[in-house]
């Protein structure tokens, strides 16, 4: 899906108050419903006065500039979030019009503001997001995302509220480019709740149509969905048939990901004729990708060709060139079943090269996937198991990364909460001793006045601290309840990847004394039960198989679900033949068993890679012993799956045979057939 960055930027960089048409009635009442006014998020009056001069000039960014500061003279910011948006603005609109000098004035005036305003979060902000354009202007991704990062740290914490709009809608627009979809959501919804407490339908708009992509990328096709056509519904009725077009591409994509080629399909051919009657061609030839790639899923090689090279000749004479990176993607895998792998090879680095230089790392981890299948596909199981790796290593990047980030936001909000509290403190500290010395001055008056006070004083403070006290135990039995539910997998309520990464790694590397066994387990063609029976019984399936697992080992045994169809089993101070019996138990335990989901029995298999009996030191052994059960994984996988590969690893330097798969001894065990 390619279009949603240049709709949302023209949507949301401009800050334009809305004076539209009203929603339909009963969409503002469902979401009123559920956000309480919050007097700090309205728009100020100096906020106010600087959307209606953008509306005057419209996106003419140098009267607007001009108009910008002379109604600042004119009317001075009487707070700080005030200033801070006023300067963001500007030094936005001073890059916009390459005044170089100006800008770093504007940077200059902020940077020092930062330091005399004691690091008032939106001047923070603020500078942090000036930064951050122009790095955006100098093509700067790395250094443009962080700055960005930095920006919507800070602004959680002001109350100016068109830049803290502004800043959260770019921020998720950002993380939804570096597939940090979760935290793209929770900044849309800041930004919905800006809008929606302002009556302002077309930010509104704008951040449901950002919300929908990300909830799409995380399965949540219902959601993204409704989103999608609240957004549609506000653009029809204003009549904007460019954003309407964009929002149309969108809900295509979202019906692809579903898994619902055909409605995407439709949507997508309705999309090109409103395309040509706006002479949108970098619309018609997006869409065109996106119906090469449905092409593709359809099993028709040529006409998914036809529609990416057509789109590749126009990106190559535009210079469009994530559109070229695109179709080079789609014509990479083309190439590969159509049995022409040298121009498969070129056209797949050649994509690549663009996502690696624009550190695109989901598109990125996504070309990796398609080609792993695609190599498998046709035998060539070296290269798909490298391509499986870079997968990997890039998929564990993006989660990294996002958990990075919230704890970059929590470090923030933690520290500014802590100042909060350190000024209370001094505030009772200094209350606490003005009553001391009142009380001192009345003792010697009225002793017997002052003991009653005394005794009043010890039971309030009786009461307070027995308040406190089953206060911070509910509090700590809800943080435990918390800390246990991270590490649950909702869907099907397995350990999650979180607790492997925080928990499980850590005790393997701190038990350097214990042996472990390491089962990688795979669902056999998954992909085609989610394709003929639908998510909705993927999901099912997911669900029960994890059951099956967890009823069928020791309660100190651990089943983690690392992803998709992909499990990890922990064995610790297990042997080879214990490994042996279990494995075979297991694979036994899945073929025997059907599963009925609505009118259809399903039956389904496993393969497993077991790396068994391992003894681990070190980060570095606990990775080869890893990608050693993944091996075997694969080995299973390409020998008929229904089956295991079991490897004896005791007492074996794991970094004699990580390069050396002859060196181990390996049984293979099969499921019932």
């Amino acid at each position: 899906m390619l279009s949603i960055r240049y709709l949302l930027f023209l949507l949301a960089v401009f800050p334009l108050f809305a004076l539209s048409s009203e929603i339909e009635q009963a969409t503002q009442q469902k979401i009123s419903s559920q956000i309480e006014k919050q007097t700090s998020l309205v728009f100020s009056e100096f906020e106010q006065g600087v959307e209606l001069l953008s509306i005057k000039y419209n996106e003419d960014n140098g009267q607007t500039l001009s108009a910008l500061n002379s109604f600042a003279a004119d009317n001075p910011t009487k707070t700080n979030d005030d200033l801070a948006y006023l300067l963001g603005y500007r030094c936005y609109l001073e890059l916009t019009t390459k005044n170089q000098e100006s800008y770093s004035n504007t940077q200059q005036v902020l940077d020092e503001l930062i330091i005399s305003t004691a690091s008032n979060p939106a001047i923070h902000a603020a500078a942090n997001f000036c930064k951050a354009w122009f790095y955006y202007f100098d093509k700067n991704t790395e250094q443009y995302d962080f700055f960005i990062e930095q920006a919507f740290n800070h602004i959680l914490n002001s109350q100016s509220s068109v830049l803290k709009y502004w800043i959260a809608t770019t921020f998720s627009m950002m993380a939804q480019d570096t597939g940090r979809h979760s935290a793209a959501i929770e900044a849309a919804k800041l930004a919905l709740t800006i809008a929606t407490i302002n009556q302002d339908n077309y930010r509104a708009a704008t951040s449901w149509a950002i919300m929908a992509i990300s909830e799409a990328e995380l399965g949540f096709y219902d959601d993204a969905l409704a989103n999608n056509q609240l957004a549609i519904d506000w653009y029809s009725s204003i009549n904007n048939q460019r954003a309407i077009l964009g929002l149309y591409q969108n809900r295509g994509f979202i019906l692809n990901s579903q898994g619902n080629t055909s409605e995407a399909k439709a949507i997508y051919l309705d999309a090109i004729s409103q395309a040509e009657q706006l002479d949108h061609q970098d619309a018609i030839h997006e869409i065109y990708s996106n119906l090469a790639a449905i092409a593709f899923t359809e099993g028709d090689l040529e006409l998914s060709n036809n529609y990416a090279e057509k789109t590749l000749a126009y990106a190559q004479e535009s210079d469009y060139r994530s559109l070229a990176a695109h179709a080079y993607s789609i014509m990479a895998i083309n190439y590969v079943y159509l049995n022409e792998l040298e121009i498969a090879k070129d056209y797949f680095e050649r994509g690549n090269r663009f996502f690696e230089e624009f550190k695109m790392v989901s598109q990125l981890a996504d070309n990796f996937k398609s080609w792993s299948e695609a190599m498998a596909s046709i035998k060539n199981y070296e290269a798909a198991y490298n391509a499986q790796l870079r997968y990997k290593s890039l998929s564990d990047k993006i989660f990294n990364t996002e958990r990075e980030s919230r704890m970059l936001r929590i470090k923030e909000l933690y520290q500014a909460t802590q100042k909060d509290q350190e000024i209370e403190k001094l505030a009772f500290e200094n209350q606490r001793k003005n009553i001391e010395i009142e009380n001192k001055s009345l003792e010697q008056k009225i002793w017997l006045l002052s003991a009653v006070i005394a005794i009043l004083a010890f039971v309030m403070l009786s009461i307070f601290y027995r308040k406190l006290k089953n206060s911070n135990q509910t509090l700590t039995k809800y943080n435990t309840k918390l800390n246990e539910e991270r590490f649950i997998d909702p869907l099907t309520g397995s350990l999650s990847r979180r607790f492997f990464e925080v928990q499980q790694r850590e005790h393997i590397l701190n038990s350097s004394e214990i042996s472990f066994s390491l089962f990688v387990l795979d669902i056999d063609h998954f992909k085609s039960i989610n394709d003929n029976y639908g998510h909705a019984c993927g999901d099912y399936i997911l669900k029960i198989f994890c059951q099956r697992i967890r009823n069928s080992i020791r309660k100190q045994d651990n089943f983690i679900r690392m992803g998709g169809e992909e499990f990890l089993l922990v064995i610790e101070n297990s042997n080879y033949d214990s490994d042996a019996k279990l494995l075979h138990k297991l694979l036994c335990l899945i073929k025997n068993e059907t599963v009925e989901f609505e009118q259809h029995t399903l039956s389904i298999s496993m393969s497993v890679g077991v790396a068994s009996n391992v003894s681990i030191y070190d980060e570095k052994s606990l990775d080869i012993a890893l990608e050693l059960a993944d091996q075997a994984l694969y080995k299973a996988k390409s020998s008929g799956r229904n089956q295991g590969e079991l490897l004896d690893l005791h007492s074996i330097p794991l970094t004699n045979v990580i390069n050396n798969y002859d060196l181990i001894v390996s049984k293979t065990i099969h499921g019932v057939e």
